[in-house]
């Protein structure tokens, strides 16, 4: 049912966007990961980012972190949870070009959380060779997967999310074109280098 796309066939990829929650770490469900001891990496992923970043020209994350806007976190825990998340991620090889969050409640009109395309257009403007044409969006939430469609890029969904389940397989069903279906972030690096040979 899912096949890879042939868009990206023979050229080489700009930027990996990822997701947080449920793609590079476990999600909890009701709650947020608001201090480094609730953090937990899905398996195998700090390797799989470096093996990404081979692939790539740039690898962001873009997420959406409105415990800071309901204030159960504060923006420096955030941004503490992050640098430990970058510290193991270079202890295996890998980088994260830049981190794009968005904070504010889901109820401000305007927001920036995904499915707006606002931390994509972001990271176009602090690194203007993005080619979004030649990007990848790997997500686990329908807004994650709608934010790539609306900015052309191919689209990785990592099942699992059973609150969007539903609601994504109705969007494909509609014609959302999700290019790759993986339980985990580590199944991608096979996948792409095999859709650059084929």
């Amino acid at each position: 049912m899912f096949a890879a796309g042939c868009q990206l066939q023979a050229m080489s990829y700009s930027a990996l966007f990822l997701d947080r929650d449920g793609v590079i770490n476990e999600r909890l469900p009701g709650r947020y990961v608001s201090v480094w001891e609730e953090f937990r990496w899905c398996p195998g992923n700090p390797q799989a980012i470096a093996e990404l970043n081979a692939l790539f020209d740039f690898t962001f994350v873009v997420t959406n972190q409105q415990g800071v806007g309901k204030g159960l976190m504060t923006e420096a825990q955030l941004q503490s949870v992050h640098e430990r998340m970058l510290s193991q991620i270079q202890a295996a090889g890998g980088s994260i070009d830049r981190i794009y969050t968005c904070t504010q409640l889901k109820s401000e009109p305007g927001n920036c959380r995904k499915p707006s395309t606002a931390m994509g257009q972001q990271a176009q403007q602090d690194f203007p060779d993005i080619h979004f044409g030649r990007s990848v969006m790997v997500g686990d939430s329908l807004s994650d997967l709608e934010f790539g469609q609306r900015l052309g890029m191919e689209l990785a969904w990592v099942a699992g999310k059973a609150d969007d389940q539903e609601a994504i397989e109705q969007a494909i069903a509609a014609g959302l074109q999700v290019d790759y279906q993986i339980e985990k972030l580590s199944e991608l690096p096979g996948l792409l280098r095999k859709q650059q040979t084929t």
